[in-house]
């Protein structure tokens, strides 16, 4: 529903069916319209647990923060079939009520590399970096490149990111012997 709504906010039917609209004026783009709108929950939130005793702020700090990484990773997550699945071809999913070449300019946004799959990751990255637990980190940053994989195609830098780290952090705890005799 987020997804439809900055789509819906961004670009604005022409009345010639054939032309690709333009993004209106000022509008930032669909993905930092998603991450806005949890940002701006996140401070809201993060206003409301500051009047607490330190012990409080602590707990509601790292519950928030978990919470608020889950959200940054579902919305951004959900964008790619929203906007990039063709209606139809996946029984649950219906075409939303929005003009096609509104999907269009839409669907040219998200597999661009200034607002596609690199933002997204270069986004999740920033806020997943204070997480306490790396190992639910990695997983929703796999799950979200996952997501964009099944619509565009992976930049080759972040294949090396996600895979290559999560293969060489693998063979470490496989083999903790490679990791000493490095060392030496």
């Amino acid at each position: 529903a987020m997804s439809i709504t900055a789509l819906r906010m961004r670009y604005r039917p022409l009345k010639d069916k054939f032309s690709t609209p333009t993004a209106a004026a000022g509008c930032p783009s669909l993905v930092e319209m998603l991450v806005n709108a949890i940002s701006t929950v996140k401070e809201s939130a993060e206003e409301y647990y500051a009047h607490k005793n330190d012990q409080q702020r602590s707990d509601a700090g790292r519950a928030h923060h978990h919470a608020v990484t889950l959200c940054y990773s579902t919305v951004l997550r959900s964008l790619p079939e929203t906007v990039l699945l063709l209606p139809g071809q996946d029984e649950p999913h219906r075409a939303p009520s929005v003009d096609r070449s509104c999907m269009r300019s839409a669907s040219l946004e998200l597999r661009s590399d200034e607002f596609g799959m690199k933002r997204v990751v270069e986004l999740l990255m920033k806020y997943e970096s204070n997480t306490e637990n790396q190992h639910e980190s990695a997983i929703r940053m796999l799950h979200c490149c996952e997501s964009w994989a099944k619509y565009v195609s992976v930049p080759t830098d972040i294949v090396n990111l996600t895979i290559g780290n999560i293969g060489s952090n693998y063979f470490q705890i496989m083999n903790p012997c490679a990791t000493r005799e490095e060392e030496r």
